[in-house]
């Protein structure tokens, strides 16, 4: 960054494609709304978000010299020690951007410091909790927060009082919205014949679902079936061993541009990730829900149980945590695929304009 604006918005994002995916949409329809107006992303410098930030719409992007994270003692100690320099890294990367500003946090691994920082240069903060049970970093720092915005209308009742609140949905980028009228075209007009499961285990992956898939067009046993299967970065050795001989299972660490599933599936197969679920919800895509059983304070299973009543999806449980049972997770995907191709409902409209509402309210701020 060379030249310090007046007054600029930057996302506070990273760690994982949940946290960044929203940030890029806001990002979009900030562009598309105010053409000109200063807009930084601030990110980690974690490899794996590279590919993401590869596609940002922001102008620049600031990368905070935070470890990665881990659930070790090691690692809790390593952050604490590294908190100091974090935040004056992030304090002095905000005042080289802007003299004022607003801060937009998304929960990530970053957003910690950089709303400290931005307090404590007299900058505004607005925080955005897309999961169902609101995440340890956002309940920290909903005191420094003009508004925090939600993206499942459940969560206000986890919110305590005096916190300004706004139900918003969970922003998606511009491209996904877009695949919701190609998924369309796609099976109304065109009669796509090929049944395409496509099975999303997340940016981090997913090992125990990874493995159940691996069983899964055997048990299922349609000729037309095909599965896209994003695995991860870890787990992608292991499962590309396993399908390289097999012509109907495509299988890849990391998607990039999802889209593409999208507009071609028939039936989703996903971590109960806040981001994931509005995405395929926005696009009216059915979807199997598997939360995953460690993420913390169990969030995920409550995701996972609000959009399952909200949209009619399935839930599969990890029991015992680490195993799936491939025969239910089948069972789930062939009732998935009985159901017709239809169009988003309410759940799914609140999140593909979400972007759109994010945008205007820190519109609103700037003027």
């Amino acid at each position: 960054m060379h030249k310090r604006h007046p007054w600029g918005v930057a996302l506070a994002t990273g760690g994982t494609g949940g946290h960044l995916c929203p940030a890029l949409a806001v990002a979009q329809a900030l562009r598309r709304r105010a053409p000109d107006l200063p807009i930084c992303l601030v990110a980690t410098e974690d490899s794996r978000e590279q590919p993401l930030l590869a596609t940002a719409e922001a102008p620049s992007v600031v990368r905070l010299p935070l470890p990665r994270p881990g659930a070790s003692l090691r690692s809790r100690v390593r952050l604490l020690r590294t908190s100091p320099r974090v935040f004056h890294a992030a304090q002095t990367e905000l005042s080289r951007f802007a003299r004022r500003g607003l801060v937009l946090g998304f929960g990530g691994y970053a957003t910690v410091p950089t709303v400290l920082a931005a307090r404590s240069l007299n900058w505004d903060v607005i925080l955005l909790e897309p999961n169902a049970v609101p995440g340890r970093a956002n309940r920290a720092l909903f005191p420094f927060a003009r508004r925090v915005l939600l993206g499942f209308p459940n969560t206000l009742s986890r919110i305590g009082a005096g916190v300004p609140t706004a139900v918003t949905g969970i922003p998606v980028r511009e491209q996904i919205v877009r695949a919701a009228e190609m998924r369309r075209r796609l099976h109304w007009e065109h009669g796509q014949t090929t049944e395409i499961v496509g099975v999303l285990g997340g940016s981090q992956g997913a090992q125990a679902l990874n493995s159940a898939v691996l069983k899964l067009r055997s048990c299922l046993n349609r000729t037309r079936l095909w599965v896209v299967h994003q695995t991860g970065y870890l787990d992608w050795p292991r499962v590309r061993r396993a399908v390289d001989d097999d012509a109907g299972h495509l299988a890849a660490p990391f998607f990039v541009e999802m889209e593409q599933i999208y507009c071609r599936a028939r039936v989703l197969v996903l971590r109960a990730g806040a981001s994931s679920i509005a995405e395929a919800a926005a696009c009216g895509i059915p979807s199997v829900l598997v939360p995953y059983p460690a993420a913390t304070d169990d969030h995920q299973r409550e995701n996972a149980r609000h959009a399952a009543e909200a949209l009619g999806w399935s839930r599969i449980e990890e029991i015992p945590p680490g195993t799936i049972d491939t025969g239910e997770l089948a069972e789930a995907i062939l009732r998935a695929l009985e159901r017709p191709v239809g169009s988003r409902r309410p759940f799914g409209e609140l999140h593909s304009g979400a972007a759109e509402t994010v945008a205007d309210l820190i519109l609103r701020a700037a003027a």
